[in-house]
């Protein structure tokens, strides 16, 4: 007989073996509690994510923001930032790429269409308000 199962069980991700380095990971889609400061950490390069394709891709996006890559990876693999950024080069990129086919379903074509909408509707809010700052009353 099978333990009854409560319907946020059903909701929670079962952890993916991934092997980086010959170390395995176990890791599972970001969580809702991870995603504001995967996001604020990825917001320089969010729209560049779909372009990832290869090594050469992500080591491309690494070059220009590892430290942000380097603690998104940690957050994702949860395992400590130290360890994420000893690792090569080219193995921050495996790693990477495995993350982002994890959670491809939020970084692929969502993401640019919410941030779309977001911007959008940020410059009606714009567009609506006065110019210069608000008077404070006294």
């Amino acid at each position: 007989m099978r333990p009854q199962q409560n319907s946020l069980d059903t909701l929670v991700n079962e952890p993916v073996q991934i092997e980086v380095g010959g170390v395995a990971l176990h890791v599972t889609p970001l969580t809702v509690g991870q995603l504001p400061t995967v996001l604020r950490l990825a917001q320089p390069f969010l729209l560049l994510l779909d372009t990832v394709r290869s090594a050469e891709d992500a080591l491309a996006l690494i070059a220009d923001h590892g430290d942000a890559i380097v603690a998104i990876a940690a957050i994702a693999a949860d395992v400590p930032q130290d360890q994420v950024a000893r690792l090569t080069p080219d193995l921050l990129a495996e790693l990477f790429i495995k993350l982002l086919e994890l959670n491809a379903d939020f970084f692929g074509p969502r993401l640019p269409a919410l941030q779309a909408r977001v911007a959008a509707g940020m410059a009606r809010l714009q567009a609506k308000s006065p110019a210069g700052p608000t008077p404070s009353p006294n």
